[in-house]
C-alpha cells in the first residue's frame, strides 16, 4: 500500500488535472461560442441592411449597391452575402466566383452554419428569409471566423501553460500542507524505531485523534506483554524451586549410607537427578530468553562488560590477568539484558579459566554487531567446541563449566538470529570467541 501522502498527492493531481480539463474545454467553448454569437448578431444587421438596400418598386427587385458596406465589394475580404429573389440573385463581389450556399427556410426563420469560403476560410453562415410583397427574399450573410479562431486558440496555449503554472503551484502547496499535517506520523513512526532500538518502553500519545486509539492499544499490549513475561518468568522460576528441594532430598538420600550396598540403585538414582537438575536449569535460562522477542530493550555493551570485569577479576584475583577492552562508547545492542549477560558472563568467565595472562574482549559495529571474547590459553578445536555445545559437556572435566552453559548461550544466540564462532586467536593464541548480532528489523 501506498503512503497516505503519496495516495493523497495523488488524489490532488488526479482531481486538479481533472478540474482543469474541463475548465479548459468549458472555456474555450464558452468563449468561442460568445464570438459566434456576437458575429452571428452583426450578420443578422448586415442582413437586414441588405433587405433595406433592395428596391422592390421596380421589375425584377434590384439591389442599390451604394448603400451596402464596402468590405463586401473587396475580393476575399472575409465578409460575403448572397440574395436570392423570385426572380433575381445577388452576390457579393467579394465572393469573386465562388458559391454561397442559401438556406430556404420559412418566413421569419434563421439558422447559422459553418461553411468553406473562398481561399480555405472557415466561415460562420447566416441564412433568414424574409417577405416583402408577396416575394420571399432569401439572405445568406457569412463572416470569416479564422482570425477569431487563431485568437481563440493563441488563447487556448495561454490558459494550458497558465493552468499548468496553477497546477505545480498548487502541487507544491498541498505538498507541504500535507507534509506539515502529517508531521505527527512521522513522530510515531520514529517512536516505532526507538521503542525497537530500545530507547524507550512506550510510544507518545501526543498524536492525532484518528491515530490515537491504535497507540494507547499498542502502549496497553506492551504493557501486557511485559507483565505476562513477568508472570511467566516467575511461575517457572517458583516452579523451579519448588522442585529443587525434593531434589536435593533425592540426592542426599543416594549419596547417603543407606544405599552404599546397592550401588547400582545409587548411581542410577544420582545419574537421573542430575539429569532432573540440568532441566530444571536449562528451563530457568529458557524462561529468561522469552525477552528476545520483546521490544524496548537496549543494553550499553561498555558498561555491561567493565561490570562483568570487575566481578570475574574479583572471583580470579589469584591468577592477576591482564584485561584488554575495546568496546567503543557508543556501542548498544537490542538484546535483552539477562539474556545478554547469560552470554558474556559464560564466555568470559571460561576465558578468565583458561587465560594464562591476557583476555581481550573487544566490539565492532555497522550492519552488525560483533562481539569477540579472546584468551591467550590452550585454546580447543573448533569443530570439538561446536560438539561440545550439541552434547551440554565439559571440554575438560577438571575445570568447571563450558558445559550446560555453552549450550545455553548458543540457544540464547539463535533467538536472536545470531551466531556463534570458534577460532584460533591471532593475537593471543588461545581461544577466538566470536559473536555476531544483526543490527536493525
Amino acid at each position: 500500500m501506498k503512503s497516505i501522502r503519496s495516495r493523497l498527492a495523488g488524489g490532488l493531481i488526479f482531481s486538479l488535472i481533472i478540474f482543469l480539463i474541463v475548465q479548459w474545454l468549458l472555456i474555450g467553448t464558452s468563449i468561442r461560442y460568445l464570438s459566434e454569437a456576437y458575429v452571428a448578431t452583426r450578420l443578422e444587421h448586415d442582413a437586414q441592411s441588405l433587405l433595406a438596400a433592395l428596391d422592390f418598386k421596380v421589375d425584377p427587385v434590384t439591389l442599390n449597391s451604394d448603400i451596402v458596406d464596402t468590405i463586401y465589394k473587396q475580393p476575399f475580404s472575409g465578409h460575403y452575402y448572397k440574395i436570392k429573389t423570385r426572380h433575381s440573385e445577388f452576390r457579393s463581389r467579394s465572393l469573386w466566383d465562388t458559391n454561397l450556399p442559401i438556406a430556404e427556410l420559412g418566413i421569419g426563420q434563421s439558422r447559422l452554419s459553418h461553411s468553406e469560403g473562398p481561399q480555405n476560410q472557415m466561415l460562420l453562415v447566416f441564412h433568414t428569409t424574409y417577405k416583402k410583397d408577396q416575394d420571399l427574399i432569401f439572405i445568406s450573410v457569412a463572416e470569416d471566423l479564422t482570425g477569431i479562431l487563431k485568437d481563440i486558440q493563441a488563447f487556448r496555449w495561454q490558459h494550458t501553460i497558465i493552468s499548468i503554472v496553477i497546477l505545480s503551484i498548487l502541487v507544491l502547496i498541498q505538498g507541504y500542507i500535507v507534509k506539515r499535517n502529517l508531521k505527527p506520523l512521522d513522530t510515531v513512526r520514529r517512536d516505532l524505531e526507538n521503542l525497537e532500538k530500545g530507547v524507550i518502553d512506550q510510544l507518545s500519545e501526543n498524536v492525532p485523534e484518528e491515530i490515537f486509539p491504535l497507540v494507547k492499544e499498542l502502549n496497553h499490549q506492551l504493557i501486557a506483554i511485559r507483565k505476562r513475561l513477568d508472570r511467566s518468568r516467575n511461575a517457572t522460576g517458583n516452579l523451579a524451586h519448588a522442585l529443587k528441594t525434593p531434589l536435593t532430598l533425592i540426592m542426599q538420600v543416594a549419596t547417603g549410607d543407606e544405599l552404599k550396598q546397592y550401588p547400582d540403585i545409587k548411581n542410577k538414582l544420582l545419574q537421573h537427578s542430575e539429569a532432573i537438575q540440568q532441566s530444571i536449569e536449562r528451563e530457568l535460562k529458557r524462561a529468561r530468553m522469552a525477552g528476545s522477542n520483546v521490544v524496548g530493550t537496549q543494553i550499553d555493551l561498555l558498561a555491561e562488560v567493565n561490570d562483568l570485569v570487575q566481578t570475574l577479576s574479583a572471583m580470579y584475583k589469584q591468577k592477576n590477568l591482564s584485561i584488554n577492552i575495546d568496546i567503543p562508547q557508543t556501542a548498544v545492542c537490542n538484546i535483552d539484558r539477562q539474556d545478554m549477560l547469560e552470554i558474556l558472563g559464560n564466555i568470559m568467565e571460561n576465558a578468565y579459566k583458561w587465560a594464562k595472562h591476557n583476555v581481550q574482549v573487544s566490539v565492532a559495529q555497522n550492519d552488525q554487531t560483533l562481539i569477540t571474547v579472546e584468551d591467550d590459553g590452550p585454546g580447543h578445536d573448533p569443530d570439538e567446541m561446536k560438539k561440545l555445545i550439541g552434547r551440554g559437556e565439559r571440554a575438560d572435566e577438571k575445570v568447571a563449566g563450558h558445559g550446560l552453559g555453552l549450550s545455553i548461550v548458543s540457544e540464547i544466540i539463535k533467538e536472536y538470529q545470531g551466531s556463534l564462532e570458534f577460532s584460533r586467536s591471532a593475537d593471543l593464541g588461545g581461544l577466538c570467541v566470536s559473536i555476531r548480532f544483526p543490527n536493525g528489523e
